[in-house]
């Protein structure tokens, strides 16, 4: 099941490959149009929502460190299946993933409400603690 921050990332990757295009974008009926980012099909037209979250995410995702940037932009804004996303990254399956749910539950803990909920459970109660008391 995928979350909301995955929903708003991919609504944000959609709004950004948009503007980074100048909105000139693919026609309608080139090859694989209908296939998103994310690897779903579209159900009917591609037009981004003009949600205050997006542009909101898109703050936040301009505050990460790089590397999370790089793993979120690839994720979410460059073409094609899962797998070969980490290709593209330039790093191992396993780093990859590994850092697109470090930088998931980055995105949550910095918009806050219903985003940061689904990963409360993600991050252990003993990290919190150690961490507020200064030992990790």
């Amino acid at each position: 099941m995928r979350t909301n921050v995955e929903i708003l990332l991919g609504d944000w990757g959609r709004w950004k490959a948009i503007q980074d295009d100048a909105g000139l974008g693919y026609p309608s009926e080139a090859a694989f149009s209908k296939m998103r980012v994310d690897c779903n099909v579209y159900a009917g037209a591609n037009i981004p929502m003009a949600d205050p979250d997006v542009f909101q995410v898109n703050v936040v995702i301009g505050t990460l460190a790089p590397f999370y940037q790089k793993v979120i932009r690839v994720q979410y804004t460059v073409p094609g299946s899962w797998k070969k996303k980490p290709e593209v990254a330039g790093m191992l399956k396993t780093a990859y993933f590994e850092a697109l749910k470090a930088a998931h539950i980055q995105v949550a803990h910095h918009m806050g409400g219903k985003y940061a909920r689904d990963y409360i459970e993600c991050v252990p109660e003993r990290i919190i603690v150690e961490g507020c008391s200064g030992t990790i």
